[in-house]
């Protein structure tokens, strides 16, 4: 009678340790697929994970800042702004934003980011987003775009949110300091932020 319990404890350890040993290799496959699966994914030419987001972020979050600006004052304020905050974007300036939207149709650098008046000649601000957002090329693009402009209305910030794409609206400070700050708060926002891969 003690056999057969010494027998049958001996059985169910054996048992036991038969069970763990199979939970373990399966967990440990189970682990091997996932990692292979993760390889895969990221290092696959045809899907836009990790290595697709280091690619993203050496282009367009390192990529120029654009201005679209039709006062050469403000321009000015607008650079002298950046240099003082120490931002190391490259800044393109375009008086009018028939020039800035062929620019972006012929330049493979994606912007970082774009910021447009809305009252200016030739085109306002609000032509040259509905123009991007319409244009299939530019809007998979999805760079960031803000309207900063010195004079600001309701229904133009209500057709800017309501019927096209845009990321901010700002009215421009008056005081310099302002300026630096409410840039700074933009700027540093889209460092962080992660951008949309759209580079396939």
């Amino acid at each position: 009678m003690v056999f057969n319990l010494e027998e049958n404890r001996s059985a169910e350890r054996i048992k036991e340790h038969t069970e763990k040993e199979y939970t373990r290799k399966f967990q440990f496959r189970l682990l091997s697929l996932y990692l292979y699966f993760i390889s895969s994914f990221v290092f696959s030419s045809t899907i836009c994970p990790v290595k697709a987001l280091l690619k993203l972020k050496t282009m367009s979050q390192k990529g120029p800042i654009l201005l679209v600006e039709d006062d050469k004052d403000d321009f000015e304020l607008f650079k002298n702004v950046l240099k003082d905050l120490n931002i190391k974007h490259k800044l393109i300036w375009f008086e009018n934003s028939i020039d800035a939207f062929n620019h972006l149709l012929t330049e493979e650098e994606k912007p970082f980011l774009i910021f447009s008046d809305i009252n200016m000649h030739l085109q306002n601000g609000i032509e040259f987003k509905t123009k991007i957002d319409k244009h299939e090329q530019l809007r998979k693009k999805a760079i960031p775009f803000i309207f900063y402009t010195t004079t600001i209305d309701r229904d133009s910030i209500n057709k800017a949110y309501t019927e096209m794409t845009i990321q901010g609206f700002f009215q421009k400070a008056s005081d310099y300091n302002e300026m630096k700050k409410n840039l700074k708060i933009i700027i540093d926002y889209w460092e962080c932020c992660q951008h949309p891969c759209t580079d396939y």
